[in-house]
């Protein structure tokens, strides 16, 4: 696959647009859709976007809500291998799903499955010491 760098003087032409929730993740794409974890209210959610048209396919939420300083929602950009999405919530929830569906394979909370305190990053990177 090429990358154009020849783009009107406007940008590249827009697509679709799909207001999304807070967060700093950015998308990963496979097979045709587009997967990120974002904050919807008192949910982190991973959801997956046809990137044809931008219409939502399929989302899967847990009960979580991450908000420090540095501003609201999950940090991590979800994994796509082998038709399985892995995606870490900022609180520690570590989902394997489906990638067509959205369906939990499976799921565990790295933090307290660990004894391990809220690293105050959000998405469980850890820093020695703590």
């Amino acid at each position: 696959m090429e990358v154009s760098t020849a783009w009107p003087a406007q940008g590249p032409p827009l697509l679709w647009k799909q207001p999304i929730g807070l967060g700093f993740a950015s998308f990963v794409v496979a097979d045709k859709r587009a997967y990120t974890i974002e904050q919807r209210r008192g949910k982190e959610t991973v959801a997956a976007y046809d990137v044809d048209s931008g219409r939502e396919l399929w989302t899967q939420s847990w009960n979580a809500e991450y908000n420090d300083s540095t501003g609201d929602g999950p940090r991590a950009t979800p994994t796509w291998d082998e038709g399985r999405i892995y995606a870490l919530g900022a609180t520690g929830e570590l989902r394997c799903l489906d990638a067509k569906t959205g369906a939990v394979i499976w799921g565990k909370n790295i933090l307290s499955d660990n004894q391990a305190a809220e690293p105050g990053l959000g998405d469980g990177c850890f820093t020695a010491g703590r």
